[in-house]
């Protein structure tokens, strides 16, 4: 069994995740897949289904118990990737190719009229598309308003000699100079009670 998740990653387009769940009852090892969703927002279909792919080799052979030991992108994946018509891209950590066979990071490219070729050209024949799209990014940068903080100082005034003293809400206070009582500031209205209320 396999759980599939939409994540941002920054530099890969989706990752697999062997045993990385389980159930309650703990029968059952769950595997991970992750597809980056701005790949999605950023190409075409069916470069995301082949992604999804990618994924699913890996699945495949971490189910047949022959997974790798050292390169993540092992000999066993290269030829699975090559049996379903994608060809094999390693890359190095800036993701530019190096030539090699194996290696930690890899992509791949769609070899046209091979088996994922065709077979992804029927389905998008028949109109397939996949329900999510990335929001665009000025809307994921949005800020939420700020909350008005709430006043905890307040103003005392002396109306004999127009002394101004701050403390918190609801003192009782005396000018010493006047003997008079010093009145507290008028607290603004809160947003609700400034609004229509229900």
């Amino acid at each position: 069994p396999v759980l599939i998740f939409l994540q941002d990653m920054k530099k890969a387009k989706g990752s697999f995740l062997p045993k990385r769940f389980t159930t309650n009852g703990k029968k059952d090892v769950l595997h991970r897949i992750t597809l980056n969703p701005q790949v999605h927002h950023e190409h075409s279909l069916k470069e995301t289904l082949s992604t999804l792919v990618h994924e699913m080799v890996h699945l495949k052979i971490e189910a047949s118990g022959k997974g790798p030991v050292k390169a993540y992108h092992c000999k066993t994946w290269v030829q699975a990737m090559r049996d379903v018509g994608l060809e094999p891209v390693i890359v190095n950590a800036k993701g530019f190719p190096n030539g090699k066979e194996t290696g930690r990071n890899a992509t791949h490219e769609i070899v046209a009229g091979a088996l994922f070729d065709t077979c992804c050209d029927e389905l998008l024949a028949q109109d397939y598309e996949l329900d999510f799209t990335m929001l665009p990014d000025e809307m994921l940068k949005a800020k939420k308003p700020k909350k008005k903080k709430k006043k905890t100082k307040f103003a005392y005034t002396c109306h004999g000699c127009d002394s101004v003293v701050e403390g918190k809400e609801g003192l009782h206070i005396h000018c010493q100079d006047c003997e008079e009582p010093m009145e507290q500031e008028k607290p603004e209205p809160s947003e609700e009670e400034d609004g229509m209320q229900d």
